[in-house]
């Protein structure tokens, strides 16, 4: 037995049976809208907590660009997953909901702040705006 030692790349399962269970995992993401949704939303969230995280560092605006670009096509496609979502009925669906809706709003809040910040630091935004409450 390895008791106490970590043994590093290992997992469960043969690499086949591994491939087919990510295989699996992304076709259910792409039957479940709902997951759907979630992913693009966590994606978007950790990109913009990185551009956050960049600007107060104080990493200049020209470094930011690809994390910005990054950053637009994760809510690019979170708005497309959002789109798909709508159009179904949600019974019993809650607490997805209100999660969602919460990351929502952290995403918002991140958004705006970033603005900000990286204005005061007279970086010029196209296209980059904040939002009108």
């Amino acid at each position: 037995m390895t008791q106490g030692k970590v043994i590093p790349n290992q997992s469960p399962g043969t690499q086949s049976e591994r491939e087919d269970m990510n295989d699996q995992m992304q076709t259910a993401s792409a039957v479940d809208p709902w997951m759907q949704v979630e992913d693009a939303c966590a994606t978007a969230l950790s990109l913009s907590q990185q551009v956050r995280h960049h600007v107060d560092e104080g990493v200049d605006a020209n470094d930011l660009v690809p994390l910005l670009h990054q950053q637009r096509d994760a809510v690019t496609e979170l708005q497309s997953a959002l789109g798909s979502l709508v159009a179904l009925p949600h019974p019993g669906q809650t607490q997805r909901r209100d999660q969602l809706g919460k990351q929502l709003r952290e995403l918002l809040q991140l958004h705006d702040t970033s603005v900000d910040c990286l204005s005061s630091r007279g970086v010029r935004l196209s296209g980059l705006q904040r939002r009108i409450r």
